[in-house]
């Protein structure tokens, strides 16, 4: 199996930092921007909710896995309450522009999500659409995102090892469905999921795909930690809602 070439030296973003602070400022104008620290702050400024607030990631994921209305005695503070509208205005369009990227790029930027599903981008603001969109069109044009869209391509036209990949991917994603739903692994699925891989590793057109997705993602990963860094937030994690 031939290494592929080293591609360090596509992994600067310094072309790309004028079009980023482009689109965090477009986004930083927002008012849904201004009022997620708003409500940060109030929050943070409320004693009886601050003290608690690391239980709000929590209380969150529970509310939308079971449908459950935030009416306890911590989250139905107001502060509380408007953290979360606030969050989730916000969320909303973080969510549109990963999306934009991520159709650009062909590479999602958060995990485990499917590149045509997540929030839907016609609702962003023009000034967000468009500053995203350039943003979009750069990184499809860099090395590191174009190498590994060649090595998809690849493996997409030979058959066997597109089906191949398919079949991994599958039991892959059903394995790790149950196991968090904290479910018992079925024998069967299992015994086909180590069989899959070990053909998959052994693959060169499985194995080129995946590690040029990954230098792909480390790309791709420094441009989101700029965003991170410009909006004081970590953009990924609003993005995914």
């Amino acid at each position: 199996m031939q290494p592929i070439p080293d591609l360090e030296l596509t992994l600067s973003i310094d072309d790309q930092l004028d079009q980023i602070e482009r689109l965090a400022a477009a986004i930083r104008a927002l008012p849904e921007y201004s009022a997620y620290f708003a409500a940060s702050d109030a929050l943070y400024a409320d004693p009886g909710a601050n003290c608690r607030r690391d239980e709000l990631p929590l209380r969150l994921y529970q509310a939308r896995k079971h449908h459950q209305p935030l009416t306890d005695d911590f989250c139905g503070r107001e502060s509380v309450q408007a953290f979360v509208h606030a969050e989730v205005e916000l969320s909303k369009i973080l969510g549109g522009v990963e999306r934009l990227l991520s159709r650009a790029t062909g590479i999602v930027l958060c995990e485990d999500i499917d590149v045509d599903d997540g929030p839907a981008t016609d609702g962003l603001p023009d000034g967000v659409r468009h500053e995203a969109e350039a943003l979009g069109e750069m990184l499809a044009q860099q090395p590191a995102i174009r190498t590994y869209r060649a090595a998809a391509d690849a493996l997409a036209a030979d058959p066997a090892a597109a089906d191949l990949d398919l079949r991994f991917e599958t039991i892959r994603m059903r394995l790790k469905a149950r196991q968090r739903a904290m479910k018992d692994m079925r024998p069967a699925d299992v015994k086909t999921f180590h069989s899959l891989r070990e053909a998959v590793l052994v693959n060169p057109l499985i194995d080129k795909r995946d590690r040029t997705l990954e230098e792909a993602h480390h790309y791709l990963g420094r441009v989101a930690d700029t965003l991170n860094r410009k909006l004081s937030l970590d953009f990924l994690a609003l993005a995914k809602g």
